[in-house]
C-alpha cells in the first residue's frame, strides 16, 4: 500500500467533498424524503455557499441534491431520526447520506453500489445528471479532519469514498526499504 504521512495540523492540508452521482433512479420524489428532510429548492451559488459555510452549518446535517435540472438543500428533520446510527458518526453528513438516503430510502444494498459515482468535480457530476435523466447528484460538506481523527481513535472507519486530502502527494513519491545483507 502506498503511504503517505504528514502531521494532520498543517495549516494547508484540508479534506475535500466527494460527491455521489446515482444512477438508475427512475422517479423521484421529495415525497418520501420530506418525513426525513426539510426540502428547499435553491440555486447552486445557494447551495454551495451554504455547503462550504462556517461552523453554524457544521452542526446541522445537509445535503445538496441536484436533480433534473433543479438544486434542493436537505436539511435533516430531528436528529432521533439518527438513533439507528453510531453516536461517532452523527455528525458526519456522508454517512447519513449512505445509510439513510442511499440505503434506506433509495434502497440501495452494498450489491448495487456500482450505481454510484463518485468525484470532486462537481461539474462534471451535474454535466453527467444532465445526459442522464435518472441520475441525481448528492452534494456533501467536506468531512473535518477533526472528525476523521476522532473516529481513528476508536477504531471506527470513515465511509468510503470521504478522505480526499488535499493538496495531493507529488506523483513518484516512494519510499524503498533496502535489506541488510
Amino acid at each position: 500500500i502506498m503511504t503517505y504521512f504528514c502531521p494532520i495540523q498543517s495549516t494547508g492540508l484540508f479534506v475535500r467533498s466527494i460527491h455521489r452521482l446515482v444512477r438508475g433512479i427512475s422517479v423521484f420524489s421529495t415525497e418520501k424524503l420530506q418525513k426525513y428532510f426539510y426540502i428547499q429548492k435553491t440555486t447552486r451559488r445557494g447551495l454551495f455557499s451554504l455547503l462550504n459555510s462556517g461552523t453554524e452549518n457544521r452542526r446541522k446535517a445537509i445535503i445538496g441534491v441536484y436533480a433534473n435540472k433543479n438544486f434542493y438543500i436537505f436539511t435533516l428533520r430531528a436528529s432521533k431520526l439518527l438513533t439507528k446510527i453510531g453516536k461517532e458518526y452523527r455528525g458526519v453528513d456522508v454517512y447519513i447520506l449512505n445509510e439513510l438516503i442511499l440505503s434506506r430510502l433509495l434502497g440501495l444494498n452494498s450489491l448495487e453500489r456500482e450505481k454510484v459515482v463518485f468525484s470532486a468535480d462537481i461539474r462534471d457530476l451535474i454535466s453527467q445528471a444532465d445526459n442522464d435523466k435518472s441520475s441525481l447528484v448528492f452534494f456533501v460538506k467536506p468531512v473535518k479532519i477533526s472528525d476523521i481523527i476522532c473516529l481513528a481513535k476508536i477504531g471506527k472507519k470513515m465511509p468510503s469514498k470521504t478522505t480526499y486530502f488535499y493538496p495531493k502527494v507529488p506523483s513518484g513519491l516512494t519510499i524503498y526499504k533496502f535489506d541488510k545483507y
